[in-house]
């Protein structure tokens, strides 16, 4: 069976060699709508930073590029995607709507990951998928037009991301986002060794009025809003983000091997094999 991006990839492989016409391998791929995606440019258009492309399907032309403040030769950029989305005749969303995710709120977490380097360096930033869209739409409404525009990274990025610090690893298993919502591991280290805590961030910017910081509640969990701009730095590198989000953070300590969110059900395999099953109950449904 296929990953999205590789069935993506096998998809676009053998229609461009139906029309003979030369094409390029991309290390991943994610879909923005059903029409749009975004992909890591080769193009030399970002002066040897990380720069991605957002590209239609149905005209096969790119639309824009933007740019991220990371060097290309330092960094290989994996996208965290939605599981799809089951519509099968046992599937409890098929008869519950309010399970399904809503589009208008789902956010893209982007996995960075040092080339030649230590894998415990990797970080994750969050992109809000409608705000970066509209930013860049209002962006190239602007401009003046060119074939592929490039978009300068202080112009859409720091108010439509959230640059996730190193000590949250946010790929520690296959399924680690739906919706709005991404689950995550807090690293952290103690005198006698290293503690591992779930988080669970929500980005759905609907319910973030409602709930402010907490102390510990009912469930064994400690709640935290952050929506004020942060400085993201590790090495030369500096860099602000303000996207807003809710986290819940476990006061249970475990060694997870993997995790798996679905909705706001969290599934984790312990290092020991054991399995250990969390329904999280939140505020509000919508994710």
């Amino acid at each position: 069976m296929y990953s999205p991006s590789k069935f993506y990839m096998r998809h676009v492989h053998d229609r461009l060699l139906k029309q003979r016409q030369p094409y390029t391998i991309m290390p991943d791929v994610a879909f923005l709508t059903k029409d749009l995606i975004i992909l890591p440019s080769s193009s030399i258009q970002g002066h040897g930073f990380i720069t991605f492309e957002v590209r239609s399907l149905q005209a096969g032309l790119p639309v824009f590029r933007c740019q991220f403040p990371l060097l290309k030769r330092a960094y290989n950029p994996h996208f965290l995607k939605h599981p799809v989305s089951n519509h099968g005749p046992h599937c409890p969303t098929r008869y519950a709507k309010v399970f399904l995710p809503d589009p208008r709120v789902s956010i893209l977490p982007i996995l960075f990951e040092p080339i030649g380097g230590s894998p415990t360096v990797q970080f994750t930033v969050v992109l809000s998928v409608n705000r970066f869209m509209n930013r860049c739409r209002s962006i190239l409404d602007k401009s003046v037009n060119q074939s592929v525009p490039l978009i300068p990274w202080d112009q859409w990025g720091p108010a439509v991301t959230r640059w996730l610090p190193p000590d949250i690893l946010g790929h520690y298993g296959s399924r680690m986002v739906w919706g709005s919502r991404m689950l995550a591991l807090l690293r952290t280290e103690i005198p006698h060794g290293i503690r591992f805590r779930t988080v669970l961030m929500d980005f759905n910017p609907r319910a973030m009025h409602r709930v402010r910081t907490s102390e510990e509640d009912d469930d064994g969990f400690t709640l935290r809003v952050t929506d004020q701009e942060t400085v993201w730095a590790f090495s030369n590198i500096r860099v602000t983000s303000c996207l807003p989000y809710r986290a819940w953070t476990s006061t249970l300590d475990h060694r997870y091997r993997n995790l798996s969110l679905e909705a706001n059900t969290i599934v984790g395999r312990l290092v020991s094999g054991s399995l250990i099953v969390l329904l999280h109950r939140t505020i509000d449904a919508t994710f």
